[in-house]
């Protein structure tokens, strides 16, 4: 079975110089496309090129920087340090004791 890097390599070989809509959760998988269109529920709420997106820091830049924090993390911590970034009533005050 074909690895991840090698079918994006495949890809982009096949999408060069054509017009290709793409969909992934993947911020690796589209981070070189010339347009990347973030939809929320259907609605379009950015739209540029990674590059730009990040520049903006809006909600591409906030699934970005969650996506790479998270990546640091032991897969239980990721999913616990991403609920707590959603929802700041959940994160402990350190000062507390437990």
């Amino acid at each position: 079975m074909p690895r991840r890097d090698e079918i994006l390599r495949q890809l982009t070989q096949f999408m060069r110089g054509r017009t290709t809509l793409l969909i992934s959760h993947r911020i690796s998988t589209v981070r070189d496309a010339d347009q990347i269109v973030y939809l929320k529920e259907g609605e379009i709420i950015e739209r540029g090129t990674h590059d730009e997106l990040i520049d903006r820091r809006g909600a591409y830049y906030e699934l970005y920087d969650a996506r790479a924090w998270c990546a640091k993390s032991s897969p239980w911590d990721a999913r616990k340090d991403a609920r707590d970034r959603r929802d700041p009533s959940r994160r402990r005050d350190p000062r507390q004791s437990l």
